[in-house]
Parts: C-alpha cells; sequence; structure tokens
C-alpha cells in the first residue's frame, strides 16, 4: 500500500492495486499503472492458530496415522512471494530460500489482500530476492505487474509417539505442506499382515509335512487355528491401537 495526491483536489489517495481507484474527497477517478513500481501486499489468514491445529489433527486422521499429537504449537509467519502478473496470468516465485518449494502453488485466490502491516501479529519473514532478479528472468517485451506478497503459513511442531514432526499450512486454504510424516494405519496393517501370513504358512506346512492321516491332520490344524487366532487378536492386531 502506497499514498499519492489526487490530480483534481490534492487530497491523498491509498493505493492498493494498479487500475482505477477513486479520491475519497472530490470523487475523480485516477488509473494507476504501477508496471515500474512492485505493491507490498498481505494475504489476511481466515483462521488461527488454535484452528490451525485442529485441522491438523483432522489431517492425520485422513491419513489414517493413528494416535493423538501432543505438544502441539503453530508460529505464524508471513513468508515473501513475488507475484509476477502478465496477459492476465499470475505466477508465484519464492522471494526467500526455502526448502518447501512448493509454497509457489499455494492457491491464495479467494484470500483478502491488504497493504502490508509490518505491526501485524507473527513472524515476518525478509525477502532475499530483489525485484530487478526477478524481473531479469522474465522473457518478454511488455513489463510485467510485479507485486511483493507476504502470504500466512503457520509452522506447526508436534509429537506423535515420542517422535517430534514439522509441517506448514497456509493460513487461507488450510493445505499442509510436509517433507515426512508418521507410518499411517495402512502401513501397521499391512506389516501385520506380512507376519500372520509367515507364521500361518510355517505352522501349517510343517504339520502338513510331519503328521500323517485325515483326522490327525485336522485336529492338529484346528489347535493351531484357534491358538493363531488369540495371537493374531492379542499381539498384532492391537499394534494398531497404539
Amino acid at each position: 500500500m502506497f499514498e499519492i495526491q489526487c490530480t483534481q483536489c490534492s487530497a491523498p489517495v491509498l493505493i492498493q492495486d494498479d487500475g482505477f481507484v477513486h479520491c475519497n474527497t472530490c470523487g475523480a477517478a485516477l488509473f494507476i499503472d504501477t508496471r515500474k513500481l512492485f505493491l507490498h501486499q498481505q494475504i489476511d489468514p481466515i483462521f488461527d492458530e488454535n484452528k490451525a491445529l485442529g485441522l491438523l489433527r483432522r489431517w492425520l486422521q485422513t491419513k489414517e496415522i493413528p494416535g493423538v499429537p501432543t505438544r502441539q504449537e503453530a508460529v505464524l509467519q508471513w513468508w515473501p512471494l513475488w507475484e509476477l502478473e502478465h496477459n492476465g496470468t499470475k505466477t508465484l516465485l519464492l522471494a526467500s530460500p526455502s526448502a518447501w518449494g512448493e509454497l509457489e502453488k499455494i492457491d491464495i485466490s479467494s484470500g483478502m489482500r491488504n497493504g502490508f502491516d509490518p505491526d501485524r501479529a507473527g513472524e515476518v519473514v525478509v525477502p532475499q530476492r530483489c525485484a530487478s532478479a526477478v524481473l531479469k528472468n522474465v522473457k518478454t517485451n511488455i513489463e510485467p505487474t510485479l507485486r511483493l506478497l507476504h502470504v500466512p503459513i503457520y509452522k506447526i511442531r508436534y509429537q506423535l509417539d515420542s517422535e517430534n514432526w514439522e509441517a506448514l499450512m497456509d493460513g487461507v486454504q488450510g493445505q499442509i505442506y510436509t517433507e515426512n510424516m508418521p507410518t499411517p494405519h495402512t502401513s501397521h496393517l499391512d506389516i501385520s499382515h506380512a507376519i500372520a501370513f509367515v507364521i500361518t504358512t510355517t505352522i501349517f506346512t510343517v504339520e502338513g509335512y510331519f503328521l500323517h492321516g485325515f483326522w490327525a491332520i485336522l485336529v492338529a490344524y484346528a489347535i493351531s487355528g484357534t491358538g493363531l487366532y488369540f495371537l493374531f487378536n492379542r499381539f498384532l492386531l492391537g499394534r494398531l491401537n497404539r
């Protein structure tokens, strides 16, 4: 956001984007071309830290990850992105180095834009990629509109099964970005099935090899089957509930 003087009455007019704006004093329509400048804006978050932690818990459930996260912490960060607009197409580029390259694909279309407020709560990440460096790589004869956006990102730390994990969540759509996460419920299930298959096959094969006679094998299979049922029910399936 920046301020200019109205060309009709010289009253101050606040500018948040290029295009037509109106003077609140005299009502004059002014056209602002910011292609030689860049606007500094922020996308307001639509939920707070507590809601972010709730979304994290639901996300873990959808991923079939057992357990309840503990020692949860969500810290609001304002992450800088350059937005280039050319011929109606908008492209996002990281303005500061990050291992989370997926942030360039963040959906901010539904976010409310305002002029950047340095006094807003949260940690502001300082841009390290200047406007000239961004425009240098733009291959077009028409200079694009350039905006510096600070996007709300919640940096979430949590603990699950005594292990520490970390994830990022955008404050507009609630999308979660993570390089790794706890083992899903389905992975535990696959391991349990593999263990049960090996044990069952081994026992029945040994019995079939050493025992002779229909009734002897039938009785042995019945006893083994009952024992295996209680074994799997108590030890293997019990792992899925931890």
